[in-house]
């Protein structure tokens, strides 16, 4: 998942999504679940979670290219757990 896009020229900093239903339990884990209302919106196959934990910074020379939206409901559950994650009040 996108979170911003960095500083320098063509890179983004970069949650990981898995579809490890076990990382739902996660402190920092935001689920994505095919009953949202968004879920078809995003793009995913199946039931997935953002590891709010696992952040990387890519270049575009490195990302396929986007597959849907986060609804924004979930996008600010991210957030949420980012801020938590990274004591930001």
């Amino acid at each position: 998942m996108v979170l911003a896009q960095a500083d320098t020229p063509n890179d983004f900093v970069v949650a990981f999504i898995t579809s490890n239903g076990n990382a739902a339990r996660l402190p920092s884990a935001v689920l994505v679940d095919s009953v949202h209302v968004g879920f078809k919106k995003t793009g995913l196959k199946a039931v997935s979670v953002i590891r709010c934990d696992k952040i990387v910074t890519l270049n575009d020379s490195v990302i396929s290219g986007g597959i849907g939206v986060l609804p924004t409901a979930l996008f600010g559950s991210v957030h949420g757990k980012l801020q938590r994650l990274f004591n930001i009040p």
